[in-house]
Order: C-alpha cells, then sequence, then structure tokens
C-alpha cells in the first residue's frame, strides 16, 4: 500500500509494521503500547536489518521519506563500493534489489546460489566472457533452467551497471538462448479426479489446502502461497490479490468446494499457508506435489499445469474467452486463446461444422 498522512495518523492501526508502495523498504512501526515509528529496512546477505528513522509523531510523512531516500543512497553506495567480484555482484543484486522488488526472488537465489557462485563468483566482473558462459549454458541440459541462469546472471550485469559499479559490456548479450517449447499439459476429467483424491490423502493441511485451491480457483502459486488472512473474504465468497503479475489487483470468486477446504485451515499467523518459522509465507510445496503426482499417476505435470486445466476445461465446456480472461485474471484474451489452441476437441468441433457448411462436395 501506498501509505498517507492520514491513514498513519488513525488511531486504530494494529501493531505490526506498514510498508510503503513508493519507497521500497521504507515503512510505519506500531508498537503495542501505542508508539510509532518511521523505519527502513534492508538485507545484508540473509541479515534483515531495520533501521529506525525517528518518531512518526514528531516527523511527517512528506520528511521521513526524504531521510529514508537519504539512507538508502548511503547503504548502496557503501554496497556498491565492496563489489570485487561476481559473488559480491550476485549479493547485492539478490538483497538490494530482487528481494525489494521481486516475487520471485527465491528464484533468482536459488540460481544464484547453486550455478552463478560456484561456476563464477571468484571472477571479477570485467573477466567473465561471453565464450565461458555460452560454455557453461551449453552444458545445463534442460532449456527452461538454462536460460533463467542466463536471465538472473544478465540481471546482475544490469544492476552494477544502474548503480554505477560496472561500465562495461554485459557478457550475457552475446549468449543464444535456448529455444522453449510451449507447454500443452493440461489435466482430463478423470484425471483430475484422481488428482482430488490424491491430495485428499495428503496429511500436511496446509500444503493441501494451497493444491486444491489452486485447482478451484486458477490462480498462480505465488498467489495463493502469499494469501494473506485478511485477503479472504468469507461473507462474499472472494479473494482479493493486492500483488499480481500484470500489477493489477483483483477480486477472485470463491466456489462451495473453495471456501470448504479454507474452512478445514487453521489460523495461526497472519500467513494463509505459513512457513514453519511463522513469519513469512510458504514459497514452496514441491515435495507434497512429487507425492500427489505419484499417487495419483500423474505424469509431466506441473503445478502451473492446474491452472491451464482451469481454462482449458472452461474452453471446453463453451465459456467465452472474455469470461475464462477475467477467471484467470489475464489482461488481455491473447493469451487465453493458448487454451483454446490446446483443446484438440475444440478444434475438431470446428472442422466438424466448416464441413456441414460446405455439404458433401
Amino acid at each position: 500500500m501506498k501509505l498517507t498522512q492520514k491513514f498513519c495518523n488513525l488511531a486504530n492501526l494494529k501493531p505490526k509494521y506498514y510498508f510503503d508502495d513508493a519507497i521500497s523498504g521504507f515503512g510505519l512501526r506500531v508498537y503495542a503500547g501505542g508508539a510509532r515509528t518511521w523505519i527502513i529496512y534492508s538485507r545484508q546477505g540473509s541479515k534483515k536489518i531495520y533501521k529506525s528513522i525517528g518518531n512518526a509523531k514528531e516527523i511527517s510523512l512528506e520528511n521521513a521519506r526524504s531521510i529514508a531516500l537519504d539512507i538508502k543512497s548511503k547503504i548502496n553506495l557503501k554496497d556498491s563500493q565492496n563489489i570485487c567480484n561476481i559473488s559480491q555482484a550476485a549479493e547485492n543484486y539478490l538483497t538490494q534489489h530482487a528481494i525489494l522488488h521481486k516475487r520471485t526472488w527465491k528464484d533468482d537465489e536459488y540460481y544464484i546460489k547453486n550455478h552463478i557462485i560456484p561456476h563464477f563468483g571468484n571472477y571479477s566482473l570485467a573477466s567473465l566472457t561471453t565464450s565461458e558462459i555460452a560454455n557453461y549454458h551449453s552444458k545445463l541440459t534442460k532449456p527452461y533452467a538454462a536460460n533463467r541462469l542466463l536471465k538472473v546472471l544478465s540481471a546482475i550485469y544490469s544492476h552494477v551497471a544502474h548503480i554505477g559499479t560496472y561500465v562495461g559490456q554485459n557478457p550475457c548479450k552475446g549468449v543464444r538462448p535456448y529455444r522453449e517449447e510451449s507447454r500443452c499439459r493440461y489435466l482430463t476429467r478423470e484425471e483430475v479426479n484422481r488428482l482430488i483424491e490424491a491430495v485428499k490423502s495428503i496429511k500436511a493441511i496446509e500444503q493441501k489446502t494451497a493444491i486444491l485451491l489452486l485447482l478451484y480457483t486458477g490462480c498462480r502459486r505465488g498467489e495463493i502461497l502469499s494469501l494473506r488472512w485478511d485477503q479472504v473474504n468469507i461473507e462474499r465468497a472472494e479473494l482479493y490479490l493486492q500483488r499480481t503479475k500484470n500489477g493489477k489487483p483483483r477480486t477472485v470468486p470463491l466456489t462451495t468446494p473453495a471456501l470448504e477446504v479454507l474452512a478445514q485451515l487453521p489460523k495461526k499467523c497472519q500467513w494463509c499457508f505459513p512457513a514453519p518459522t511463522g513469519d513469512k509465507p510458504l514459497h514452496e510445496i514441491r515435495r507434497t506435489w512429487k507425492r500427489v503426482c505419484r499417487l495419483a499417476n500423474l505424469t509431466n505435470l506441473r503445478i502451473h499445469d492446474l491452472r491451464r486445466t482451469v481454462g482449458s476445461l472452461l474452453v471446453q465446456d463453451g465459456v467465452s474467452l472474455p469470461i475464462i480472461a477475467a477467471i484467470l485474471g489475464h489482461s488481455n484474451t491473447y493469451v487465453t486463446h493458448i487454451y483454446a489452441r490446446l483443446n484438440a476437441n475444440v478444434e475438431r468441433a470446428g472442422l466438424e461444422h466448416f464441413s456441414k457448411l460446405i455439404g458433401d462436395n
């Protein structure tokens, strides 16, 4: 949310952090006793750092924002001066950009820790060559993983160029990415039934509920796993998604099956699907997903394929593309047309109809 002076002056604010969309890391901390402090948040590696700016009753929001920007610039300058190699550049990119601005920063962290730092960490920014990157890229057998690695490494170079630490060429620009084939996997009605039965046998309530909610709503994985209870309106049977892929908030209707699985979910903290520590949401449910697929005897199936399933089965049932686009949160129907192409039955029906139009000639 974008903080306003009127909001920050409200008497009934709950004790917690209220972060400002206008400046990443800047926010208002409300204490249980009623005290209020402006804070700026940053990270150094895995360590979270909260720096107090001052008393919110004495410093206006506008002045606090100015102070926050000054502190952030000094932090970024200090960090940028310590960048000597790709390992340090990657750490700076992760803590000063990805974590603060990207919902998928965990994916970037995976490629940094498992590929970039082990293989390129000791290189200086200027010494890594396009041919060395291309050579490592070619050794990765999965096109998607190889291209994501290339994208993250390129983003690191763009980041250090933006903060003024590096002025050379981006060596990733000369590496040709693999061609990626569009997936066309979705569940049949019979497979959906097998999936639901398999999910019901899972004991972990958060993971099983998340999978069923993905199926019943057609939402993206991140939208469901990061869900907070204040985004759930049981009376109106709706979810309110503030952060979506296209940047636009939207409301998702909750069907009877979706409400039933939500009703079984315990409220442990602000997150509907909290991580074991309780201070953040779950990021992944891959282990549970793999087990569900084994129990249901489903192969070559990813979590995102549940979203494709919603779109494809709705197409089969004759639901219009604009309505499907609204259900899935697509900003236009161009992306939604993919689900129509995935369904051979729709194509067959179209050709059968054409045959009737031209007769037996």
